[in-house]
């Protein structure tokens, strides 16, 4: 466990980061700007982090542990799909920075490794359910898992950047009905 004027230190450049991420790409967010905005030495920053990249990584990478050890232990996922869209949006409003860290208000390019991170985590948890309840061979669980997870990762992004204008609970009922029926008889029938 960290001395609690680390935490402290560190809950401020990442707050500071995350405001400053609001407005500016992160290429163009510079350690002096973080710096100023938090009142805080350049060295302070250098000791914790190498670079905005590297805070940005290390920001990704701690968002998507406590997003997935929530959906995996506080929202008691258990391998099913629905459930874990449903996880995702109990995500977002329990873990509102993580979530942003991971699916919303960064702009510019970040690592990807939260992502990946999280991917990893859920695929982990995920496939023996799907396995157990399956017949079809190990590649195409695969192929369908990357799928659903990509989809969902990518709705959550529409969702958080606001650029979808429903109601939650009929975002959540499409993306349902989509996974549950399919896109040909959820469309066509």
């Amino acid at each position: 466990m960290e001395d609690k004027r680390v935490e402290k230190t560190k809950a401020l450049i990442k707050n500071t980061f995350l405001e400053l991420s609001k407005t500016s790409d992160i290429e163009k967010i510079t350690v002096k700007a973080i710096c100023d905005h938090a009142n805080i030495h350049r060295g302070t920053f250098y000791y914790h982090y190498l670079d905005v990249f590297d805070l940005a990584e290390k920001l990704e990478i701690s968002a998507a542990k406590r997003v997935a050890e929530a959906i995996l232990t506080h929202y008691n996922f258990d391998g099913e799909t629905s459930d874990l869209l449903e996880n995702l949006f109990l995500c977002l409003k329990d873990y509102p920075k993580d979530t942003s860290l991971l699916f919303g208000n960064l702009k510019g390019n970040s690592s990807g490794k939260g992502l990946d991170y999280l991917y990893n985590t859920l695929k982990e948890a995920s496939l023996p359910h799907w396995r157990a309840k399956s017949h079809i061979t190990e590649e195409q669980l695969d192929i369908i898992f990357n799928h659903t997870m990509y989809s969902i990762f990518h709705l959550l992004k529409l969702w958080e950047s606001k650029t979808v204008r429903m109601e939650e609970k009929d975002f959540r009922d499409l993306y349902n009905n989509i996974i549950t029926h399919g896109i040909y008889s959820y469309i066509y029938k």
